[in-house]
């Protein structure tokens, strides 16, 4: 599965959409490293949307 995840930076959330049903959810960075439950590699990914504030920033899950 594709997902997209975008920081905002005047709103100061992400936005982590599903590129499958199009829908998006709001967290704040706490949030999310919570849902991330301490992933490294998802951890990474949400530093470099937020270091790339407004910009789509796009990772495939593999299947497990």
């Amino acid at each position: 599965m594709r997902y997209s995840l975008l920081w905002s930076e005047d709103m100061a959330i992400f936005v982590l959409t599903s590129l499958h049903d199009n829908q998006p959810h709001t967290y704040t960075e706490a949030e999310l490293l919570q849902q991330f439950a301490g992933t490294e590699t998802l951890n990474q990914w949400a530093a470099f949307a937020k270091a790339n504030a407004g910009k789509e920033c796009v990772y495939d899950f593999l299947p497990s």
